[in-house]
């Protein structure tokens, strides 16, 4: 091999290495020749997740297993729980309201839900609606963490487990017992949820109306 060759394959390697140790992070570890791209290249943890569930949910994206990737990202805007994920987290803007930069539409933000992606979650957004839970709710991430700790405290959950809450935290004012209902639910789906969730209201303002459809 020439000299020059030589420096240039020297130059390039480190340049791949400073690019891995600049954030650069492939989804969920999966290189770009398995079509996944890297973190970097989503805006947000919301759309990398649909990328992720998109492409068949591959296991070797998700290291960890627990049904998040690209988890070094902000997930843009808020939104409380997923359909309601209590172990899961949102954006750090998580229990500020948003008042202004956003959008106010006329009609209910809608939130769809496969019940083939999501069966666990969609049959007890379903049991919660015909007990009674409100279909239509109204986006209020200021305190939606501490609504979603008061109503689960005392309540226990299992290793894989998450406990769901309908309504999630940031779509109900109250935290009492009976503000909600909690099933526990495998934890890759609900958080997977949590994140569609908080995409989808991340552009609207606290005081907007939503609802989750579902479909087949």
């Amino acid at each position: 091999m020439s000299p020059v060759l030589a420096a240039a394959l020297a130059v390039a390697t480190l340049a791949l290495a400073g690019c891995s140790g600049a954030g650069l992070e492939p989804l969920g570890g999966v290189g770009t020749d398995e079509g996944f791209g890297r973190c970097d290249a989503y805006e947000g943890r919301g759309q990398a997740q649909r990328a992720w569930r998109d492409a068949g949910r591959p296991a070797s994206a998700d290291r960890d297993g627990d049904g998040r990737v690209c988890e070094s990202l902000a997930s843009r805007g808020s939104g409380g729980s997923g359909a309601g994920s209590s172990s899961a987290r949102s954006s750090s803007s998580e229990g500020v309201a948003q008042t202004t930069g956003c959008e106010r539409p006329s009609r209910p933000v809608v939130v769809t839900y496969s019940r083939r992606e999501y069966p666990h979650i969609t049959d007890h957004i379903e049991d919660a609606q015909r007990a009674g839970y409100p279909r239509v709710m109204r986006i209020k991430r200021e305190g939606a963490d501490d609504r979603r700790d008061e109503l689960l405290e005392g309540i226990d959950t299992r290793e894989g487990m998450d406990r769901d809450e309908y309504p999630p935290s940031v779509g109900r004012t109250a935290s009492t017992a009976s503000a909600a209902s909690v099933r526990l639910l495998p934890s890759s789906e609900n958080r997977s949820a949590g994140a569609v969730l908080g995409e989808t209201l991340s552009s609207y303002c606290d005081g907007v109306h939503f609802r989750l459809r579902l479909t087949p």
